[in-house]
């Protein structure tokens, strides 16, 4: 090569083209020079692939635009057995592609963005959704709290109201020659309260009243406790009304109408009706 067309490389320090662009024996790129022509004819070449340009045989890598040789194995060899002395001078070795820079980090950080954003938005749907989800159920509590308040009222009046017409019914008009009349009268009235079950009514000579034994286990005592004392009410409502029933149609000079409920397991009364008025009411004293 004319020592007017050459350089060395700033790497390996190999003799290269002048106008070579990067070093064909390390693929280090070169400054640039002005741009000079091969002149000697006895330095085998081949035209580029894909540049076009004339470079030499041997070489790994084009000086002008970096495609790899594909010839430059067999051209090396060749040159190799016709002159061996010269080959002998010249790094002939095949050098691997410049390796490409890795970003695999890069698609790891990536990923890992984008797995950060996909909980960060899953947490706040959810806490958005939970958040309606609980204002609902806010406000339908509040919806099923005034409707209870309205049916409780309702239940608080309508027992008491039926069970006022149920007395009346067949106690209206009927005559109460003697005690044990009264006592029967209570009983039928007490059986049509409910959850009565268990309640008896039998009359005391002695103390001149309707003595009504309620279990203490029943639902008409827990009620007297209770903060829904509906069935408590309807029983007290009931028998203020057989009681004035009572009055109002004994016989003779003579009143059944005293009527007192007792628990069986104390024997404390725990309400007193005379003439349908209340003395006594355990609820209330």
């Amino acid at each position: 090569m004319n020592s007017e067309n050459k350089k060395f490389c700033t790497n390996c320090g190999k003799e290269i083209p002048q106008t070579a662009q990067y070093c064909p024996y390390c693929n280090t790129k070169q400054p640039s020079l002005e741009p000079t022509y091969l002149n000697r004819s006895d330095v085998r070449t081949h035209q580029c692939p894909r540049c076009k340009n004339l470079i030499p045989d041997g070489v790994s890598y084009c000086p002008y635009c970096d495609e790899p040789q594909t010839r430059s194995q067999s051209n090396s060899n060749q040159q190799q057995t016709d002159q061996p002395a010269k080959a002998q001078t010249k790094n002939t070795t095949n050098h691997q592609p410049r390796p490409r820079k890795s970003h695999f980090w890069r698609n790891v950080i990536v990923l890992l963005v984008v797995i950060l954003l996909a909980v960060i938005a899953f947490f706040t749907y959810q806490n958005y959704h939970n958040s309606q989800v609980q204002s609902q159920n806010q406000a339908n509590q509040a919806q099923t709290g005034k409707t209870t308040n309205t049916k409780d009222q309702d239940n608080q009046s309508k027992p008491q109201n039926n069970i006022v017409e149920i007395v009346k019914s067949f106690t209206q008009n009927n005559k109460y020659e003697s005690g044990q009349d009264a006592a029967q009268a209570v009983q039928k009235v007490v059986d049509k309260v409910p959850n009565s079950e268990g309640t008896n009514a039998t009359w005391d000579p002695n103390a001149q009243t309707v003595n009504v034994n309620i279990p203490a286990s029943s639902p008409i005592v827990k009620s007297v406790d209770s903060s829904s004392p509906q069935v408590w009410d309807t029983a007290v409502k009931a028998l203020q009304t057989i009681s004035k029933e009572i009055s109002n149609n004994s016989t003779g000079n003579d009143d059944y109408s005293n009527i007192k409920v007792v628990r069986d397991d104390t024997g404390q009364p725990i309400l007193q009706v005379d003439k349908g008025n209340v003395s006594l009411n355990s609820r209330t004293k």
